[in-house]
């Protein structure tokens, strides 16, 4: 987990955590369970839970990857955390951006997923209009780990 939030961010503290249920699809659904102590900037024990939102059966990330990424560095900076952890699916990505209020954190712009529509296209949702868009590879778009549980 120590390896998680140092990739994600060296300048912020980002604890990781969603899960999706299966079958939510309220938003009134979303619970938050934050039992993350000690100051800022610090990573957690190996006993300890990180801060996590309940929504499912996905874990996603608490946090955005600090810089925006093509396609393929953002497949690679996802799988580089280890133990599963990916970019979430079209479908995923959906149902994220229907429940971000209550997610939190999230920035009006577009986020990669790991559904492609061409070789050279893969789609990404905008989130501030909610609009999924085949997008080229290579612009540099926001990114989100996520990893089934």
């Amino acid at each position: 987990m120590n390896n998680i939030i140092t990739l994600l961010s060296k300048s912020m503290l980002v604890a990781i955590g969603v899960i999706w249920l299966t079958g939510c699809t309220k938003s009134e659904e979303v619970s938050i369970i934050d039992n993350l102590s000690g100051p800022a900037n610090t990573q957690p024990s190996a006993s300890s839970t990180p801060a996590i939102n309940r929504l499912g059966n996905l874990e996603i990330a608490k946090q955005d990857f600090v810089e925006k990424m093509t396609w393929e560095g953002a497949k690679k900076a996802c799988a580089d955390l280890g133990d599963g952890w990916r970019l979430p699916t079209k479908e995923e990505l959906n149902e994220m951006y229907r429940n971000k209020d209550k997610l939190g954190a999230f920035t009006l712009d577009n986020y990669w997923s790991s559904s492609e529509n061409t070789n050279y296209y893969s789609w990404s949702q905008d989130f501030s209009s909610g609009i999924q868009n085949s997008n080229s590879k290579l612009n540099p778009n926001l990114v989100r780990a996520v990893k089934a549980l």
